[in-house]
This record gives structure tokens, sequence and C-alpha cells, in this order.
């Protein structure tokens, strides 16, 4: 039987990015209960503002898995360079 995400993930540290009254970004350090191993888990997530409409994860986001400090260094490296290019694209705006 499969095991569901609280069953396999604990969330060492979190926080939110409010993008609108629909959307919000997530960001979380989850580690694997069975593996011990980290990972960076950013995720947008749908909030509804209808009574039926959708609650929760999107497919816009992404997990890295995290193997060494050094390895985070680089995650971190990579998304001020993410960061940077977005800048240099609002001339394009």
């Amino acid at each position: 039987m499969a095991k569901s995400w609280e069953d396999k993930y604990s969330i060492l540290k979190n926080d939110e990015f409010r993008y609108s009254n629909e959307k919000n970004w997530k960001m979380q350090l989850e580690e694997d209960k069975t593996k011990g191993t980290l990972q960076l888990n950013v995720r947008c997530w749908t909030e509804s503002t209808t009574e039926n409409g959708y609650n929760g994860p999107s497919k816009n986001g992404f997990i890295i898995p995290i193997t060494s400090e050094e390895d985070f260094n680089k995650i971190i490296a990579c998304m001020k360079q993410i960061a940077e290019f977005a800048e240099s694209c609002k001339e394009f705006i």
C-alpha cells in the first residue's frame, strides 16, 4: 500500500508567498522519513474563490533533491541567477 505524503515526509521549514487571491507559492524544506534525505519543494497552490472550486497544488513548481551542503549552495546560486535573469527580462514586458 502506498504511503501518504504526510507519512513519508516531515516539513523542517516552510514559507509562503501570496501571489494573488487565487495563487499562493509554498516553499518547504522536507525530509524523507524513510530515507533521511532532504528536498526543497516549491509549488504553486490554487485557492478557489468559488464554493466548489479546486483547492490544492497546481502543476507549477519543482522539487530539488539535496544531497550535500555543496549541492545546496549550487542550488542557491542557481536561484540567484534565475532572479537576475528575470530582472533582465523586464525590458520585454
